[in-house]
Formats: C-alpha cells, structure tokens, sequence
C-alpha cells in the first residue's frame, strides 16, 4: 500500500483510543457449517441483522441441508423479515446456495469435518480446493475456527478506515487486509475485528443519516421550487388581465373625444395643487412628529387626533374636486349635444325653406308661360282675322272690275 509508514502510525493510534471501554467475548459455533453461514452473512450486514437471519433460518429450515435445496424466493423472504435491504437479498441468498452446494458436490455432505484435525495451512488449503467460497467467509472460517493471523475486510470496513484517513484512497480490500494485520498481533485479531464491524457500523449509519438529510433537502427544494413558479404563474394570471383592463381603459379614453380643453387644465392644475399640498403636509407632518417625539405622549395622541382629521378632510375635499369634476365634464357633454341637435334642427329648417321657394318659383314660371302662350293665341286668331278681312276686300275689288 502507498505511504504505510506514515499510515501505520495513525491506525495504531486510532486502535488503541478506539479499545479504551470496549471487551469483546470469542464467537463460539456447534459446527463449521454455522461458523461458514455466519462468516457469508457477516460480509454484507451487520452483527445483529446476523443474528436475527440466522435465529429466523434455524425456525424455518431442518438443517443447512434443506437451506440448500431450498429456492431463492424462500431465503429471500427469511431475510426481508430480517430487516435485509432488498439490494443485498439477492446477493446474500445466491452466496448461501453456491457455496453450501459447492461442500455438498466435493464431500457429499455440507459440513467441513476435515477441518476440525487440519492445521492452519491445511485449512486453508482445504477452503482453497472446495472453491466457492469467498474470500472475506474463508478468511472468517480460519479467524475463528483455527485461530489464523487473518482479519477479513469487507467494503464496509474499507470505507470507513477510508473516510478516517487511515488508508490510502486508492488502496484495495486485499490490501487494507495484509496492511491492518501487520500492524497487529495474532492475540488481537479477533479484538481488532469486532472493533472495526462495530466502527463500519456506525459509519454506515451515519452516511445512512446524510442521505435521507440530503434526500430531504432536496425534497424540500423541489416544493419550494415548486411553490415559487405556481405563485409567479399566479402572478403572471392576474397580472395580465390588469394588463388588459388598463389597455382598455386607455382605448375608450383614446376613442372618446375630450369636451374641452379648459376641463383637462383644470384636472391638471387641481392634481398639482393637491400633490404640493400633499408635498407640504407631509413636510409639516414630519416636523410635526419629530417635535411630538421629545414631547409627552398625550401631546402625540392630540397631534395624532388632529393628523387624522385633517387627512379626513383632504380626503373628502379630494373626492368633492372629483365629483365636481366629472360633474363638469357630464354637463359639458350635455351642452355639446344639445348644440349638436340644434344645429341639425336648423339645418332641417333652412332645407325646408330652400324647396319651399323653389316649388314657389316653378308655381310662377308655369302661371307666366300660360299667360305667354295665351297672348300668342290671342295675336295669332287677330291675324288671322285681318287676314280673312283683306282676303274679302280682294274679292270684292275683283268683281267691281
């Protein structure tokens, strides 16, 4: 492992602060087969989840036997009862079947018989040609069962000696393994052992703890986020109809034409007159206040009285000017529209007049025409008369002749 030397200082220091209060008993096992149940389950859970599975598999299975035959489903549920997470169920149950089976076709039972008069070596040797069986559950067998230089390391282990900078970062479990026990003796591996599946155990809570703080965190964020774009939608609602009512308002103002010009001028004036008396009270009310502060508190309750009062009436004199106001611009309204209906009236009465003296002058052409064409007629039959006369005359100086 890299930089041991400055690493081996720190974890002998840590053990020894970490021993002070703390005795551990031996584990003790009826048979190797429990010690290598025990050593599958220990390299995924801690001590008393162990201990809940293992009483719960001894009510519901005969022996080890019938846990091998048995289907995974089966195992499954014993160790969802257990409190397992449903991560590892599946790891820890397939661990059981594949190396129970693996005993079972090399010795034609499920117990390690041999290893009760083999020795360290042989031991291991016996472990290493069954085969199935994981380092961290052979390297158990051997801690407690022969009493072996050996302490097994498990993720949860690494990562806590990692987080406690004990290791360095980048090292593997094999090498934390041959690392931590060449910084202790063969009488304290055991000891070391508990300690350190005690130690991950609380690290293991706590980084539990961090993720359901975070997990909540993050929770409340997304709700908080959540709530601030409904209420800006709900802001953005309401304030596009107000959008819309002020638009309207401006067009209708556009689209109706102003009385006169007199009555803006005066809206003006009297809005200015308000806002330089407004400007002034609220100059005479601050000097006012100041001056009530150093004095006693019935003078500010009187001041305040009269404050009120006199708001009151600016108030009422603000909506008489108001009414007056708009009062102003209605009867300015009515007397453009009277005007308006007298001018038409006129109007209807001059058009009136113009056909009834041009009907009057057709009437006096037509009389004057008759008149004309009885003169011609009257001229005419005079001439034709004097004609008849002369035409006689003729005749009878012809017979004279």
């Amino acid at each position: 492992m890299k930089n041991s030397k400055q690493y081996s200082e720190k974890l002998k220091n840590f053990l020894k602060k970490s021993f002070k209060g703390r005795n551990y008993e031996s584990a003790q096992f009826p048979t190797n087969t429990d010690c290598m149940v025990r050593g599958i389950l220990s390299e995924f859970i801690s001590e008393k989840m162990v201990d809940k599975c293992l009483k719960l598999m001894r009510e519901h299975f005969v022996d080890w036997n019938d846990l091998r035959v048995s289907r995974n489903e089966e195992i499954i549920s014993i160790l969802d009862k257990a409190g397992v997470s449903p991560d590892l169920q599946r790891k820890i149950s397939d661990d059981l079947i594949n190396t129970l089976n693996a005993i079972f076709t090399n010795l034609d039972r499920t117990t390690l018989e041999e290893l009760d008069e083999a020795g360290k070596k042989q031991a291991k040797q016996i472990l290493d040609d069954v085969g199935g069986i994981s380092e961290f559950a052979a390297d158990y067998v051997l801690l407690f069962l022969k009493h072996s230089h050996v302490l097994p390391v498990n993720q949860c282990i690494a990562d806590m000696l990692k987080s406690e900078g004990l290791v360095h970062p980048d090292s593997e479990n094999k090498e934390i393994k041959n690392f931590v026990v060449r910084q202790i003796t063969s009488k304290d591996t055991e000891k070391t052992f508990y300690l350190l599946r005690e130690l991950a155990a609380e690290y293991e809570e706590k980084e539990k703890e961090k993720e359901k703080s975070s997990a909540k965190k993050k929770t409340a964020s997304k709700k908080a986020a959540k709530k601030t774009t409904k209420k800006k939608s709900a802001a953005k609602k309401k304030a596009a109809p107000a959008e819309k009512k002020t638009e309207d308002k401006t067009d209708d103002k556009n689209s109706v034409k102003t009385p006169s010009k007199k009555t803006s001028t005066k809206k003006t004036s009297t809005k200015k007159a308000s806002a330089k008396k407004k400007s002034s009270s609220t100059k005479s009310s601050e000097k006012e206040t100041g001056a009530k502060k150093k004095a006693s508190s019935k003078t500010a309750k009187k001041t305040a009285k009269k404050t009120a009062k006199k708001t009151a009436k600016k108030t009422a004199k603000k909506a008489s000017a108001k009414k007056s106001s708009a009062d102003s611009s209605s009867a300015a309204k009515k007397k453009a529209s009277k005007s308006s209906a007298k001018k038409t009236a006129s109007k209807k009465a001059s058009a009136s007049k113009k056909t009834g003296t041009k009907k009057a002058a057709s009437k006096k052409t037509s009389v004057k025409k008759k008149a004309s064409t009885k003169k011609t007629a009257g001229k005419t039959s005079k001439k034709a008369s004097a004609g008849k006369k002369t035409s006689a005359k003729t005749k009878k100086t012809k017979k004279k002749s």
